[in-house]
């Protein structure tokens, strides 16, 4: 070979090597974020719009079609987090973290050290105020934000390599290289209301899950070695002032926001639990109408500290990983949790616990997933058959087992509980982050019997966990978009959007 032949070649070879990278890492993509490019016609709007006072105490006067609903996101304002705890917690268990990184390869938190750029933009997000991350959820549902991928765009080092692949195709061919037109979507949200699967819609009926990050008693692993507090109160005193701020400012706006007010409650003892219980939900109403209602009028009351105003919280979170043990072997811990678990099931108060087996955690893996754990929740709900329980994420568990397939345990135990006991949910919650999730989620229940089909597709929720889902999705709408076009049937996905969450919010 001559020397002036060796550019060529190591050209040649660069070439080569980008271009089976390139395709490795476009058939990874495509594989997991597949989307088309049809959007389904808008369908008329109903009657019911923003503006429209209703009766208070009325009788199914809201269209049964009326709302869709976002069941569980966060608004996660950077002050409330308590990022010194958990940081503290990785440094000082390496080891259980290093296992839990090898074991779930797709846990969440890795991508928010490791993928700059997604950390970036969950950041921009919780660095806002309350009302201007109410405010972002919908502009990015009415399209202000081009929508590009599924998926978070690539890695610097990847973008480099296309990139000199791109130059030098340039430089051989003498041809230019244009980047494909990204086709312009219909939004989600527009003046006539929120369209999905050819439905619209007039409100989205939004669940920002409030969680307690109360840790104060947690010595951390630095020379200000005291956690700083986190009452919860205040953060839902914050979310309150954020949907006040929300709605004066868009008066015609297509969200109604339902927070679910978070406790751990083994930070209380059962007299301030139960005054806790009275101050927030003691107004409690599952009335549809009750609820709009309140929300055309909300920007006349008034935000107090302490003291919310009459059904601001649709419900109770509950999150076992930050030190919570719904079923306590302890009979004092019992007897507050007895409480509040027959607080909530007399007056159909729902509950929404974590269910996943990773996330925001403070204690040992052990205890997290043994809390965690859905056969934790049917010790409850032998006792409290009744209660409306969303068991969150269909507990999908990440931890991969020795055949490189991801455990089921979970949900095949909720299904289970599903079909004992008639006030049991689950929504799928950040699970469709891979949109292959939905085909997986379309076949497991075509493999179900009838009865059992029948049954579980009318106790799953769509939700998002926004912002949570920008260490893996570019946007909200990309979400969206992803369970929209999915292969899950229509009639499913009506359920989960509308009919199943309404089921599970109301008791009309």
């Amino acid at each position: 070979m001559t020397k002036k032949n060796i550019p060529f070649a190591f050209v040649c070879i660069i070439m080569l090597f980008s271009a089976v990278l390139f395709s490795c890492t476009t058939k990874k993509i495509n594989a997991r974020s597949t989307i088309t490019e049809q959007a389904p016609e808008p369908a008329a709007a109903i009657d019911s719009s923003p503006g429209t006072k209703q009766t208070q105490n009325s009788k199914n006067t809201t269209p049964h079609n009326a709302f869709a609903f976002d069941c569980h996101l966060h608004v996660l304002q950077i002050n409330h987090v308590a990022w010194s705890a958990y940081i503290s917690y990785v440094e000082k268990n390496p080891l259980e973290q290093s296992m839990s990184v090898m074991s779930a390869q797709d846990y969440i938190f890795k991508d928010f050290f490791q993928t700059t750029k997604s950390s970036r933009n969950l950041l921009a997000v919780m660095e806002g105020s309350a009302g201007d991350i109410l405010q972002l959820y919908e502009q990015d549902l009415r399209g202000k934000y081009e929508v590009t991928t599924t998926k978070i765009e690539a890695d610097p080092i990847t973008l480099s390599i296309k990139d000199a692949l791109k130059i030098t195709q340039e430089s051989i061919t003498g041809t230019t290289v244009i980047k494909p037109q990204v086709k312009q979507l219909t939004p989600f949200i527009s003046d006539t209301g929120i369209t999905m699967m050819g439905n619209t819609y007039s409100y989205l009926v939004i669940s920002p899950l409030i969680m307690d990050f109360d840790l104060r008693n947690t010595v951390l692993n630095t020379y200000y070695r005291d956690s700083p507090a986190h009452a919860v109160e205040t953060q839902g005193y914050d979310i309150l002032k954020g949907i006040h701020e929300y709605r004066s400012k868009n008066p015609g706006g297509r969200l109604i926001v339902r927070p679910f007010m978070g406790i751990n409650p083994s930070n209380w003892n059962k007299e301030d639990l139960a005054a806790f219980l009275e101050r927030y939900f003691g107004s409690w109403s599952g009335s549809a109408d009750e609820i709009l209602s309140v929300w055309e009028n909300i920007t006349d009351n008034d935000v107090i500290e302490g003291s919310p105003y009459a059904n601001a919280f649709a419900g109770l979170k509950l999150y076992p990983p930050l030190d919570f043990n719904p079923f306590p072997s302890n009979p004092d811990e019992w007897e507050k949790l007895d409480y509040l678990y027959t607080f909530c099931e007399e007056r159909g108060i729902p509950i929404i616990t974590h269910c996943d087996d990773q996330g925001f955690r403070v204690v040992s893996q052990s205890a997290s997933y043994e809390w965690t754990s859905p056969e934790q929740w049917e010790k409850v709900l032998a006792r409290h058959p009744n209660l409306y329980l969303d068991i969150a994420h269909f507990g999908n568990q990440y931890t991969v087992t020795s055949l490189r397939r991801k455990q089921t345990a979970w949900r095949d135990k909720i299904i289970e509980l599903m079909l004992k006991y008639p006030n049991v949910y689950a929504d799928v919650s950040f699970n469709g982050v891979d949109t292959s999730y939905w085909k997986d989620l379309q076949d497991l229940l075509n493999s179900l019997s009838p009865a059992v089909r029948d049954i579980v597709s009318q106790r799953l929720l769509f939700g998002t966990d926004w912002p949570l889902t920008l260490l893996k999705m570019e946007s909200l709408t990309a979400y969206y978009r992803g369970f929209e076009q999915s292969p899950l049937g229509l009639d499913t996905k009506q359920k989960m959007i509308s009919d199943n969450p309404r089921n599970f919010y109301f008791r009309d």
